[in-house]
């Protein structure tokens, strides 16, 4: 495990080479301390024992709103959801579920349930330059299945410290509170 400060000058570079080796990333964004990888079905495994979770619950992908609009099938989707959502959505604070077949990626299965996917758009500058460089990250709170999810560098827990390829450090609080999840199909939210 290497530590980087965010505040290094090559930090994000470190990050992608990291991120692009199949590597594994702890890292702030705009919620809580996160961990994450590529869309490599090695790295996502390696992220799952990492968190000890299970084969069977899905995982959410981060990208950013050029990658979003970009990955996105054109043609209208029948997919309904409300206005208040979707500007939570673009501003990073909510987790959509989205059918897997509107996108021109290959979700690993691992990643997706029912042929459906979280998608979030964090907004943390720091990370969209990382996630515009690498494309879509694999990536889930910095903690263990079930504990709670870090909000500061001394809250992540020392086993997945160890375990990660690479962390990125900031002396910053983050917000502590984890995005909301939107299922659309259910008009409502999985978590608050």
């Amino acid at each position: 495990m290497k530590i980087v400060s965010i505040k290094a000058k090559n930090s994000q570079k470190i990050a992608v080479d990291i991120l692009q080796k199949g590597g594994i990333l702890i890292f702030p964004t705009d919620t809580v301390y996160g961990i994450g990888c590529l869309l490599n079905n090695l790295s996502i495994k390696k992220l799952y024992k990492i968190k000890q979770r299970k084969f069977t619950q899905p995982t959410s992908v981060l990208l950013t709103k050029n990658l979003y609009d970009n990955f996105r099938l054109n043609g209208k989707s029948t997919i309904k959801i409300p206005t208040k959502v979707i500007k939570e959505f673009l501003l990073g604070k909510v987790t959509i579920i989205l059918p897997t077949n509107i996108f021109k990626i290959d979700f690993p299965k691992v990643i997706t349930k029912d042929n459906k996917i979280g998608i979030r758009l964090p907004q943390y500058k720091w990370l969209e330059k990382v996630i515009n460089l690498t494309g879509p990250l694999v990536a889930s709170s910095a903690n263990i299945k079930g504990k709670p999810a870090p909000a500061n560098y001394r809250q992540i827990d020392k086993k997945i410290l160890t375990q990660a390829d690479l962390v990125i450090k900031t002396t910053s609080y983050l917000k502590g509170i984890a995005s909301k999840v939107f299922d659309p199909e259910n008009k409502d939210y999985l978590r608050h």
